[in-house]
């Protein structure tokens, strides 16, 4: 018995999905890096954990597409 249909049976794979490119990706991937460091109120860090839990991502990735976008907008 063929399979005229086109489904198979079994689990289907999952294509890894690129991440966005950033602008910092784009212009400069190899780039040294610079740590950056600052106070915040416990309350505010609290939600920004909570946040970026939520939202899938990290306070990392999430500060650094912020800052990508305010030196698109900035170009």
């Amino acid at each position: 018995m063929s399979n005229t249909s086109g489904l198979r049976a079994g689990r289907p794979s999952r294509a890894k999905a690129e991440p966005p490119a950033t602008l910092s990706a784009v212009i400069g991937a190899d780039e040294e890096t610079q740590r950056v460091n600052f106070d915040l109120a416990k309350c505010k860090h609290r939600w920004l954990k909570s946040y970026v839990a939520r939202e899938g991502t990290t306070i990392t990735d999430l500060l650094t597409r912020h800052i990508d976008s305010l030196i698109a907008r900035d170009r």
